[in-house]
């Protein structure tokens, strides 16, 4: 009897399964004139633990977005994975090997919005071997897709769901597993050519968007996750009316002899893409855009000069970009130091008038300022970005040396890049990215993070000034600025993004110029870690200041593909600050890497953590360089 129970209830529970699946992918009409969506994935797309998933799933809320012109349906299987050679007690994990999968094909989509990979966690941890295979067969189902005749718009979640306590991947001795995989899904991404979308940070520490299992969006989440995909798709499904740049392209802007890109971008549409140099009419090679419509140039220069680009869509639309430099490119990073602008030094006023005309000529700075104040200033929060859109908290663009755009630049960039010019006399251009007050740990890469298990702590799904290790005055001030949203919002939904978490500026503003050449790299840093914070697990502070330093130098020499001799490390000055163990960690980094250490103590202010004398900075950072061309140089890397 208890026997045939348990069968009538298995059955019942199939029966139940398949009225759910059948009615989340029955609720729209197959109209030829409407463009397809297919939403593919696990039971975080299928809506699992939903009162009523054909409802209230994520897919249901982004038909409702999008609007009557598309007809979205929901191929969610629960537990499915990506990696092929997973069994499971139903026979296969993969979603390859489903019917969800074989039904989503013969829908024939024009879009498709794939949430794999959290279910492949068992496999993917066991090393490189699956890791591969986890790249491998998720590059296969995209390209199953792409194959169709419809050649539809792929995207994935690069940026997985956060995982939150309660789930056994959520435990404070292991990454979670949200974090890990970024990296591969990234790799998937860029080899496949699809877009991928952040579905972490519009639910980051917001427990109250998931059910009590800690990883299936309930059905506020489920709206949550439909909205932040509908506002990172729109852009992509809507034709762009005018060439798009990124922001590190545009007029005035510096590449160097050795370029493998030239430009990139998205034309106005699916096509093809010519340019040619406008003074001497030398035309480049016409190159295709992807089904985004994005392109990239890559026929290199090979010799210093100074021309404008015309770039021309399909024979018709046409823009420009003007008085483009190749010389030797750096890139500056930092903190408030490194923001300083020239205004503030000690020779602020006669800066530009000191100049040779060549140099006004061919040295260029491109500013990258934050968009909001990290000083003592409660932000407008209306006015702050979606935390999905991390690029919207900066802004700055390239500009030549005049009168006026001199004083506003940073003052050790300007200065380093104009001392530079005047020993090589070849143009430079210098990319500064500075935040005032930013911590180490913001300018590192979720990369670097994931390659190490002592950075795990950071892996937490807490508003970053909540996490106690961070230095005391870094959170101090982010609750400062933030502190407006706490009061409105006691649940944290959306939490705002602040650029001293984690990862943030690197992930929002380097890491997207890993595809230039850059000459070298200026790093001046260390103020904000080298007082109030907490040391890694076992570490001294000496050792913890070392290793982190350590870590950034080769990292940096990694992703940028710079020689160590080539990255320049500002060692802190004297001041009226405990920091003797943070300039040892720095010149122990350096030593073992073969970086090169400024050395400024004398310039420093026992008073002021902002000494003004920006002048010798960037004198002795010129110093500590070749005069020939550093892309001449033959240096091994460490």
């Amino acid at each position: 009897m208890k026997k045939n129970f348990r069968l009538l209830g298995t059955l019942l529970f199939v029966l139940f399964g398949a009225l759910i699946y059948f009615s989340c992918n029955a609720f729209s009409s197959d109209d030829p004139a409407k463009i397809r969506v297919a939403c593919i994935g696990d039971s975080i797309t299928f809506g699992y633990g939903l009162d009523s998933p054909a409802m209230q799933s994520y897919p249901t809320h982004l038909q409702t977005l999008l609007g009557t012109g598309y007809e979205v349906r929901n191929f969610g299987n629960s537990g499915r994975g990506v990696i092929l050679k997973t069994p499971r007690f139903d026979g296969w994990r993969a979603y390859m090997k489903q019917k969800s999968f074989q039904d989503a094909i013969a829908f024939a989509p024009h879009i498709v919005i794939c949430n794999l990979g959290i279910n492949d966690d068992l496999e993917w941890v066991k090393g490189p071997q699956k890791r591969a295979e986890f790249v491998a067969d998720y590059t296969t189902l995209i390209h199953a897709f792409q194959s169709l005749p419809t050649k539809p718009k792929v995207f994935i979640w690069t940026k997985l769901a956060p995982i939150m306590k309660g789930h056994r991947s959520h435990h404070s001795e292991s990454t979670p597993f949200a974090f890990r995989m970024r990296e591969d899904l990234e790799t998937v991404a860029s080899k496949t050519h699809v877009v991928g979308l952040d579905l972490f940070s519009p639910m980051y520490g917001v427990d109250s968007l998931f059910l009590p299992d800690g990883i299936h969006p309930n059905a506020q989440g489920a709206n949550v996750i439909a909205d932040a995909t509908y506002r990172q798709i729109l852009p992509w499904i809507s034709p762009a009316k005018r060439f798009i740049f990124p922001w590190f392209i545009g007029d005035n802007m510096v590449k160097t002899p050795c370029e493998s890109t030239l430009v990139c971008g998205v034309a106005p549409g699916v096509g093809n893409v010519s340019a040619r140099w406008e003074k001497t009419s030398q035309k480049l090679p016409t190159v295709p855009t992807d089904s985004f419509g994005r392109f990239a140039i890559s026929a290199a220069p090979q010799s210093l000069f100074c021309d404008s680009l015309i770039l021309t869509f399909n024979g018709g639309d046409t823009t420009w970009i003007r008085n483009i430099q190749i010389g030797e490119l750096f890139l500056a990073v930092g903190q408030s130091n490194m923001l300083f602008k020239v205004y503030q030094s000690t020779r602020g006023q006669t800066a530009f008038s000191s100049l040779s005309e060549s140099a006004k000529r061919d040295v260029r700075i491109l500013s990258r300022l934050p968009g909001f104040q990290t000083d003592g200033l409660s932000w407008h929060l209306p006015t702050v970005p979606r935390a999905e859109n991390p690029d919207s908290f900066f802004m700055g663009h390239w500009e030549n040396l005049s009168e006026g755009s001199v004083q506003n630049m940073s003052a050790v960039a300007f200065e380093f890049a104009t001392r530079r010019y005047e020993k090589t006399k070849i143009p430079v251009g210098v990319m500064t990215v500075s935040v005032g007050g930013a911590p180490m740990e913001s300018l590192m890469s979720t990369s670097l993070f994931s390659s190490d298990r002592k950075f795990d702590r950071y892996f937490q799904n807490e508003p970053s000034f909540l996490i106690p290790f961070l230095p005391r005055w870094t959170a101090d001030r982010m609750r400062h600025n933030l502190g407006g949203y706490f009061a409105k919002n006691p649940k944290r939904i959306p939490f705002p993004l602040h650029y001293y978490q984690p990862n943030m500026i690197f992930e929002s503003q380097l890491k997207a110029l890993s595809d230039l050449k850059f000459s070298g790299i200026v790093y001046y840093q260390g103020e904000s870690n080298a007082t109030d914070f907490v040391p890694l697990a076992g570490m001294s502070p000496l050792e913890n200041h070392t290793f982190m330093n350590t870590a950034l130098i080769r990292d940096y020499c990694r992703y940028f593909d710079v020689y160590p001799a080539h990255f320049l490390m500002v060692q802190l000055p004297k001041m009226n600050r405990d920091w003797k163990d943070y300039r040892t960690a720095q010149k122990n980094a350096c030593e073992s890497t073969g970086a090169k250490l400024c050395d400024i103590y004398d310039l420093g202010d026992l008073n002021d953590v902002h000494p003004r004398n920006k002048a010798e900075v960037g004198e002795r950072l010129s110093k500590l360089l070749l005069t020939m061309p550093l892309w001449q140089d033959s240096t091994p890397l460490r």
